[in-house]
């Protein structure tokens, strides 16, 4: 037996779940998307329905010892990286799962709380939430797991402290979709773990072409997983496949039609948004990071990147507080007012605001704390760092004048994991028709080659300019680089 994210090409995910005959939801449903999305499935079927695209009525159970039998069959010649459940249709194959889930539980568990059908005219089952899964229910199905109407969501509160009773109650995660909800334009999910809880908002599609939602948004999930993203990365990710696939979707029958498998999120309306319903979204002013952008951390350097040509530099301080930090941040905004420059300051955003500063540059970590709004009313610029799906999710959010993606390459500045490629390439893609988009870490003559055939306008730089033996000259030399390539696009 071997652990297939190890050893395979593609990762193996367990998709157990109902057979929908038409092809429109459940097994087969799971099977397509994993496979879209780079996944190996295999399948162990719970019942087998009897519906098209316009009914169903009824399910027929297989019985438990064969479930049992699949599951030792499958688990002995490889190990699965995620198992998704969707539809069981009784007790004992719930004591089955459970009995599965102890055997292995180092892997993750995603369950869709599958009742009923979309088209089925009675409840197929009562569903059992599996303990330590991330579990997938729409509003409904919350309501039944509780005990309670689905009246009684309709505020973010009364979601959010639901979804503390499902942790309460040994969910390793929840993720509450917001299909159900009285808004007519948007949708709003709500995930929560024991570390972190965020708000999905994403504008409500006009059609009827959507059999299979939460089959297929488990199942992406599943896999985004197995690929080795991060849970709120996965889940935005999985957010934006269904989304694609809802907006790609085709009837194939006399019925309602099947969300399409369309590969990989490639489109920027796809993506949530990751905020708080009805949250008010502070506008920005814009901004042209214009190629080459520096970070400094005294008033030295910024004078010598400015008097250098540099019209975009970001000044971050660390060793300075109380009144030095005051004068050098004084310092720094009249400097880039001389100079006609557009000169960011990092983290110190209430002193920024104070002195009229062109703009602040914030980590992930102080969006909490910040008054943004404030900041937006001054017409200050605001620039956001990301580093994954779910953080430019959330920057995005916020209008910001331009957002930083990294690390690009390994950096000697500060210790962040670097980005895959093909990540760097797709975002750089979605994002940069929308904003500024600043790609930074490790970036120095040898690297930005790559970086400009990537398809990368504006870089960040620290050390290859403030360890080069000759700054203004390795000034110089990078803009050039990408003037040349800025200019053949």
């Amino acid at each position: 037996m071997t652990s297939t994210t190890a050893s395979q090409a593609r990762p193996v995910v367990y998709a157990i779940a109902g057979i929908d005959p038409s092809g429109h939801a459940g097994l087969l449903a799971d099977l397509r998307t994993l496979a879209d999305l780079g996944c190996h499935g295999m399948a162990i079927p719970t019942s087998v329905t009897r519906q098209n695209s316009r009914r169903c009525d009824g399910a027929a159970a297989l019985d438990t010892p064969s479930i049992d039998a699949l599951w030792q069959c499958l688990s002995s010649d490889t190990l699965p990286a995620v198992v998704k459940v969707g539809l069981v249709p009784n007790a004992a194959q719930y004591d089955e799962l459970r009995r599965c889930q102890q055997q292995h539980p180092e892997v993750t568990w995603i369950q869709d709380p599958v009742a009923s059908a979309s088209q089925a005219r009675q409840q197929l089952c009562r569903p059992q939430w599996l303990t330590g899964a991330i579990i997938t229910p729409n509003l409904p199905e919350l309501a039944l797991q509780l005990g309670e109407s689905p009246e009684r969501y309709n505020c973010p509160d009364a979601i959010a402290a639901a979804a503390q009773r499902c942790l309460a109650m040994g969910a390793r995660a929840i993720w509450i979709k917001g299909g159900h909800g009285a808004d007519a334009r948007w949708i709003d999910d709500y995930f929560c773990d024991a570390e972190r809880a965020f708000w999905m908002r994403k504008p409500r599609l006009a059609t009827r072409h959507r059999r299979g939602t939460g089959c297929v948004l488990s199942s992406a999930l599943a896999a985004f997983l197995a690929q080795g993203k991060s849970l709120p990365d996965a889940v935005v990710l999985a957010s934006a496949y269904v989304h694609q696939g809802v907006r790609l979707a085709q009837p194939v029958a006399k019925g309602a039609g099947p969300v399409a498998q369309a590969g990989w999120p490639q489109a920027r309306q796809d993506y949530p948004m990751i905020r708080a319903p009805r949250a008010e979204t502070p506008a920005f002013p814009s901004c042209d990071p214009q190629g080459l952008y520096p970070l400094v951390d005294s008033v030295c350097w910024l004078e010598r990147m400015l008097k250098a040509g540099v019209k975009t530099v970001q000044l971050r301080i660390k060793h300075l507080t109380g009144a030095p930090l005051k004068r050098a941040l004084a310092e720094a905004v009249a400097l880039g007012r001389a100079h006609e420059a557009q000169v960011f300051i990092n983290d110190y955003w209430r002193e920024a605001m104070a002195l009229g500063a062109y703009g602040v540059h914030l980590g992930q970590e102080d969006l909490a704390d910040a008054d943004l709004k404030a900041l937006a009313r001054a017409g200050l610029r605001l620039g956001i760092s990301c580093h994954s799906e779910a953080e430019w999710c959330r920057a995005l959010a916020y209008s910001p004048s331009y957002i930083a993606l990294g690390a690009a390459f390994a950096s000697p500045s500060k210790s962040v994991p670097t980005l895959a490629q093909a990540d760097l390439q797709r975002w750089l893609t979605l994002l940069q028709s929308e904003l500024p988009v600043v790609v930074i870490g490790g970036i120095n003559r040898s690297t930005l080659p790559r970086l400009l055939q990537w398809g990368a306008r504006h870089v960040a730089v620290i050390s290859a300019v403030t360890e080069a033996a000759n700054p203004e000259a390795e000034v110089a030399h990078l803009q050039r680089l990408l003037a040349k390539a800025n200019a053949t696009e």
